[in-house]
C-alpha cells in the first residue's frame, strides 16, 4: 500500500467517524489541498531532475567550448575551470589564478579584477604560463548572480601573436641575413633625442668584392658571402649592439652609451673576424667606418654621414688590392678544377705573344695580347663541375651556359684597372668574322683585332689538345680547318699570319 492509498484509507475511516457536514467539508478541503501539494512535490522533483540534466549539459558544453572559461571568487581563488583550459595551459594543482599569470601581467591582473569587482565586467590583455612559453590571452570578467563569484573568458591570442611576430619579422628583419633591416634601423635612429643615450656610436661596414663574386660565381654565391659576413659579426656581438643591414652590401651598427674609443676597439674587432670570410675558396674582406655622436647639438645624419665616408675611403683602398686577389685566386681555382684549362690557357697565350711580335708590336701591347691569352676563359669559373669532365660535344642545354663565360669574364677583369685593358679583348673572342658569333654577333672589322688574333689562336690550340670528346687533329690538318673558315669564322688576314707562326714552329 502506496502513501496515497494509506492517506485514503485513513480519511475514509475520519470522515465515517464525523457526524458534523461542516467537518467533513473540511476534511474535504484538506484531501483537496494533499492532493494539490503532492502533483506540484512530483512536479518539483522532476523539475530538479531537469534542471539537473540542463546543468550537466551545460558543464558539457563548456567543457566542450573553443574558449576557456574558468570561476574565481574575489580573492582569486579558483572554483572551477572547463575541459579546454585544461588542454592548453600546463595546469598544476594552483589554488588562485595568479599563479597561472607571468609576473609581467600581475599588474594588468590586478587592475582588471578591480574593474571585475566594481563594475561587475571587466576585459584585459595578458600572458599566461605556457609548457615551454608564455601565451598570450585576451581575458572578459562578468559577475556571476552569486556575487562572491566571478566567470572569466579566456581567448588564447597566440595564433594572433604569431601572425603579428612574423608580421613584425617581415617588416624589420632581412630576409637574408636573419639581422635587423634598413627599415629597423632608420626607426631606431629616429629615436634618439634623448642624453641618456649619449655617447651613440655608428659603426658602418661595406663587404668587399660582393658584386665581383656575384658576376663570377651568381647571386647565390654572393648570397652566401652575406650570409657569412653577418653570421661572423652576430658572433661579434657583445649583446648590446644592433646589428642591421642596410643595403645590398653595407651593414650599420648602433652602439649606445660608447665613447668613440671604446667605439675603435668594438670596430677592430669586428675587423679582424671579417678578415678571415672564405667563400668558394677565396679570401674576401670587409671595409669599416665609425663615428660618434656626443650631444643632441649634433645630428645622426651627420654622423652617420661621417662613418659612412671613412667606410668608403678605407674600402677605396682595401677593394682595388682585394680584387686584384680575387681574380687571381679564380683564374688559379679554375686551373686547379680543370688542368686542361691551365695548359691551353699557357699556350695560347704563347700563340698570342708570337703574333704580336709578327705584327711589330711595342712591349705593352705584347704583354697585353700576353694577359688576354692566359685569361681569355676566366669566365669559365661560374661553370659546373660537369662541363670541364664532358666525354661528348655539348647539349643546346650546356652550350648555352658555356656561351656566357665570355661576358662573365669580361665584368670580372673589367673591376679592376689593371685587367679591364684585356676585358674586352676577351668579351669578344669568340665573335666571328660573317656575325654568327657570340655574344654581340659583331663582324669584320667591327671586331677589335686583338680578339680576332685571339680567336684563331684559341681555335688552333682547341683543335690540337687533348680533348675528350674530340680526336685530336695534326698540325696540317688543323692549318686545314682555319684556312677552310677563314673569311666566315676567322679573319682571312689574322689566319694567314697565324700560319706563317706556327710553320715557322712546327
Amino acid at each position: 500500500m502506496n502513501e496515497v492509498e494509506r492517506f485514503k484509507k485513513s480519511w475514509h475511516v475520519l470522515y465515517d467517524h464525523l457526524e458534523n457536514e461542516e467537518h467533513r467539508a473540511l476534511l474535504h478541503e484538506m484531501f483537496d489541498t494533499y492532493k494539490s501539494l503532492k502533483s506540484e512535490n512530483i512536479n518539483l522533483k522532476n523539475n530538479v531532475n531537469n534542471l539537473d540534466d540542463f546543468k550537466n549539459d551545460l558543464m558539457e558544453l563548456f567543457d566542450f567550448s573553443p574558449i576557456s572559461y574558468v570561476m574565481i571568487s574575489k580573492d582569486g581563488s579558483i572554483l572551477w575551470y572547463n575541459e579546454t583550459l585544461h588542454k592548453w595551459i600546463a595546469l598544476e594543482k594552483k589554488s588562485n589564478i595568479i599563479h597561472w599569470i607571468e609576473s609581467t601581467s600581475h599588474k594588468n591582473f590586478n587592475c582588471f579584477m578591480e574593474e571585475l569587482i566594481v563594475k561587475g565586467v571587466s576585459s584585459s590583455h595578458l600572458n599566461l604560463h605556457g609548457e615551454t612559453d608564455k601565451i598570450p590571452v585576451e581575458i572578459n570578467g562578468k559577475q556571476l548572480n552569486n556575487h562572491d563569484a566571478y566567470m572569466i573568458a579566456i581567448v588564447n591570442e597566440l595564433n594572433q601573436y604569431n601572425t603579428l611576430k612574423k608580421i613584425r619579422e617581415m617588416t624589420f628583419i632581412d630576409e637574408l641575413t636573419g639581422l635587423y633591416n634598413r627599415r629597423y634601423f632608420e626607426n631606431e635612429i629616429s629615436k634618439i633625442n634623448h642624453e641618456h643615450l649619449l655617447p651613440l656610436s655608428v659603426i658602418v661596414a661595406d663587404v668587399n668584392g660582393l658584386k665581383l663574386i656575384n658576376d663570377a660565381l651568381g647571386h647565390h654565391s654572393g648570397d652566401l658571402l652575406l650570409k657569412r659576413t653577418a653570421d661572423i659579426m652576430l658572433s661579434c656581438n657583445s649583446g648590446n649592439d644592433i646589428i642591421s643591414r642596410i643595403g645590398g652590401d653595407e651593414f650599420a651598427i648602433l652602439l649606445y652609451n660608447t665613447h668613440e674609443e671604446d667605439c675603435q676597439k668594438i670596430m677592430s674587432k669586428y675587423a679582424k673576424e671579417c678578415s678571415r670570410i672564405y667563400v668558394e675558396g677565396m679570401h674576401f674582406s670587409v671595409a669599416f667606418g665609425s663615428a660618434t655622436l656626443e650631444n643632441l647639438d649634433e645630428t645622426i645624419d651627420n654622423v652617420f654621414a661621417t662613418a659612412e665616408d671613412k667606410m668608403y675611403r678605407s674600402k677605396l683602398i682595401e677593394e682595388t688590392s682585394l680584387r686584384g686577389q680575387l681574380i687571381e685566386n679564380m683564374i688559379s681555382n679554375l686551373f686547379h678544377r680543370c688542368p686542361e684549362e691551365k695548359v691551353h690557357a699557357e699556350q695560347v697565350s704563347q700563340y698570342m705573344v708570337k703574333m704580336g711580335q709578327y705584327f711589330g708590336y711595342d712591349y705593352n701591347k705584347i704583354e697585353m695580347l700576353r694577359l688576354a691569352g692566359l685569361y681569355h676563359d676566366i669566365g669559365k669559373i661560374a661553370l659546373k663541375n660537369a662541363l670541364f669532365k664532358r666525354h661528348k660535344l655539348y647539349e643546346e642545354e650546356d652550350y648555352i651556359e658555356m656561351k656566357k663565360h665570355p661576358e662573365i669574364g669580361y665584368r670580372i677583369l673589367k673591376s679592376h684597372v689593371a685587367y679591364s685593358n684585356i676585358a674586352t679583348i676577351i668579351l669578344y673572342h669568340h665573335e666571328r668574322w660573317d656575325g654568327n658569333g657570340y655574344p654581340r654577333k659583331l663582324s669584320g672589322a667591327d671586331i677589335p683585332m686583338a680578339s680576332r688574333i685571339l680567336a684563331v689562336c684559341d681555335a688552333y690550340e682547341a683543335m690540337t689538345s687533348n680533348r675528350t670528346y674530340t680526336r685530336i687533329l695534326s698540325h696540317e690538318e688543323a692549318i686545314h680547318e682555319l684556312i677552310e673558315h677563314s673569311g666566315t669564322q676567322f679573319d682571312e688576314a689574322v689566319v694567314k699570319a697565324v700560319i706563317t707562326i706556327l710553320n715557322a714552329v712546327a
